[in-house]
């Protein structure tokens, strides 16, 4: 529902990586914005046709791709039933990884893994699995780790780049870091905006 800064040329790269490997991992701390950047770049490989295509249309669509949020899970079987739920599989009793593992069988899937920094040293072995039995899965972990698997591709979210300290009102304006605080701002005081008069306290603000 918010306008995303600055990640126009990350994402694009992040895009690419996607296309070109079967598992990429999102890395930066908390509140760098790995989902939704990993989000944005979800939704272009199923909706939006203005982003430079690194190989042919017709070998990019999948046949699905699921959001897995993990962050409420601590456990390898708490994040099986997140990836079941997410992909509304009915396990009917069976081991719930052999149930993905038969569902998605045949399929060109793309799997966002949300959060899984605190599941990689008990669930990482998940997503090999899943990797290995399953040819045209590709999926996207965000983390605050790597998960240290073969073939994974570490992305690294950069934070946005800082205004100059001495930036003029135009300078500030066009910086992502400016925009995005004064956007923030706007949601709270509507009449808010980027002036001569508080440009120094937020070009301050936004270098802290």
């Amino acid at each position: 529902l918010t306008r995303l800064f600055g990640a126009e040329q990350p994402a694009a790269r992040l895009r690419e990586r996607v296309l070109g490997h079967r598992f990429v991992t999102v890395l930066g701390p908390g509140g760098s914005g790995k989902t939704r950047i990993a989000v944005e770049v979800a939704h272009s490989l199923r909706a939006r046709a203005d982003w430079p295509l690194p190989v042919p249309a017709s070998e990019v669509s999948f046949d699905l791709i699921a959001f897995v949020p993990l962050a409420a899970c601590s456990q390898r079987a708490q994040a099986l039933d997140a990836l079941v739920s997410a992909l509304e599989i009915a396990t009917q009793g069976r081991d719930p990884l052999a149930a993905v593992l038969q569902a998605l069988a045949g399929r060109r899937v793309l799997l966002l893994l949300d959060n899984f920094e605190q599941l990689v040293d008990d669930a990482a072995d998940v997503v090999a699995t899943l990797l290995y039995a399953l040819p045209l899965l590709h999926a996207l972990a965000t983390s605050r780790r790597a998960l240290d698997l073969d073939g994974e591709q570490v992305f690294e979210l950069l934070a946005l780049p800082l205004p100059d300290a001495d930036a003029t009102t135009d300078a500030a304006a066009a910086n992502p870091a400016v925009a995005l605080f004064v956007e923030r701002a706007r949601a709270v005081r509507a009449d808010f905006h980027l002036s001569s008069r508080n440009r120094g306290a937020v070009v301050a603000l936004a270098r802290e």
